[in-house]
């Protein structure tokens, strides 16, 4: 069985940081993917290059400042590729407290409890960087979590052991106050650390682009609503569930002289009273609602288990809210009305013929002045 020594496990180290540089760097330019967090990783890897690289000398003597500020600028990528609001005053003052304590360690003051505040810094970065990335992975499963943060709470022990250890007034030469080049077990558990952190990190950010993509297969890109596709896949569930004895229904909404906003004031004006509609209707929605642009100034309420004078009463209020609803393009202000038609799900009326019977309801509200609610008659033919 072949032994590695410390310095071949701290050489393979900075080999897998340098490789993490590029990975980073790689996202960030190239691909351009959440590059301000990318860079920052980046950063955290190539400042812990040249202690592992380097012998005894001027790098060695500065590790634990390097070690520091790589610390702060991961917890600064991760709280940036997370998206989280914090602030980073936290992080910039435990920077600040821990390099102070180190700098007065090189000036020669007294290195027990200098290297001590040092470290407990540290180990406060690594809880903070913890505790954001449980924060920001709240769609992933607990367990997945788990081993995620595992890392960072075993590397927030040591270094909190060890500041523990570096105060007692005769701290000794354990293990915890070894330095990795002389003890190849602190050396194999950092390399392992390392690889851990960076690994779970470029999979949460992999998996984020993943779902994002994912998403963007599904919602409308300008309004942010499903698209036609994600409003097939839910018209589907909900045939099955109204084989069920469940009700649903179906609500299409087209804009009123839609054209003349787009050769008045421009395109780019349409695209926004079209947002401005979005915003209307998620904000008058229930949870498991879905609003869908169906295509141009078209759009679909699916309204799963709603009863027809349920509907009807969210198909007016909507009406009024958007006739009442202030609009303005580059201070000009310009009313927004909408025709809506209503259909009820009903056997042999779902999907496709449930689209059909509420477009042409839509269009029965048009031909019948615009800015109104007409009801699609049931599949038997009845008038409405």
């Amino acid at each position: 069985m072949i032994e590695l020594d410390s310095n071949t496990l701290l050489l393979v180290n900075a080999l897998f940081g340098a490789l993490a540089v590029g990975v980073w760097l790689l996202l960030a330019f190239p691909f351009r993917i959440a590059r301000q967090a990318c860079v920052l990783l980046a950063g955290a890897q190539a400042i812990m290059l040249p202690p592992l690289l380097a012998g005894p000398g001027p790098f060695q003597a500065l590790a634990g400042i390097c070690a520091l500020l790589a610390l702060g600028m991961l917890s600064m990528g991760l709280r940036q590729l997370l998206r989280l609001r914090q602030q980073r005053l936290d992080l910039l003052a435990l920077l600040a407290l821990g390099l102070f304590a180190d700098l007065a360690r090189l000036s020669g003051l007294p290195t027990g409890m200098a290297s001590a505040v040092t470290s407990m810094s540290m180990a406060a970065l690594c809880l903070l960087a913890g505790r954001d990335l449980l924060l920001g992975s709240l769609g992933l499963a607990g367990w997945l979590r788990m081993g995620l943060v595992a890392p960072y709470a075993l590397m927030s022990c040591f270094l909190l052991l060890r500041g523990i250890a570096l105060t007692q007034p005769e701290p000794g030469s354990g293990w915890l106050l070894q330095d990795p080049r002389q003890h190849a077990g602190l050396a194999a558990a950092w390399l392992v650390l390392v690889m851990s952190i960076s690994g779970g990190l470029i999979a949460l950010l992999l998996s984020r682009l993943i779902q994002r993509i994912e998403s963007l297969t599904r919602h409308d890109p300008l309004t942010g609503l499903c698209n036609r596709r994600e409003l097939g896949e839910q018209l589907l569930k909900q045939q099955l569930r109204a084989q069920r004895g469940r009700s649903h229904a179906l609500l299409m909404l087209d804009l009123d002289h839609f054209k003349r906003i787009n050769d008045e004031l421009g395109h780019a004006a349409g695209d926004a009273a079209l947002r401005h509609v979005a915003r209307l209707l998620q904000a008058s929605l229930r949870e498991q609602d879905c609003a869908a642009r169906f295509g141009g100034e078209e759009f679909v309420l699916l309204l799963p288990d709603t009863p027809l004078a349920g509907a009807q009463a969210l198909a007016e209020r909507l009406r009024a809210a958007l006739a009442s609803s202030v609009w303005s393009w580059q201070g000009r202000h310009w009313p927004l009305t909408a025709s809506l038609g209503l259909a009820m799900a009903a056997p042999g009326r779902f999907t496709d013929a449930l689209l059909e019977a509420a477009d042409r309801a839509m269009y029965q509200a048009k031909a019948q002045g615009r800015n109104r609610v007409c009801l699609a008659p049931p599949p038997e033919g009845t008038a409405c």
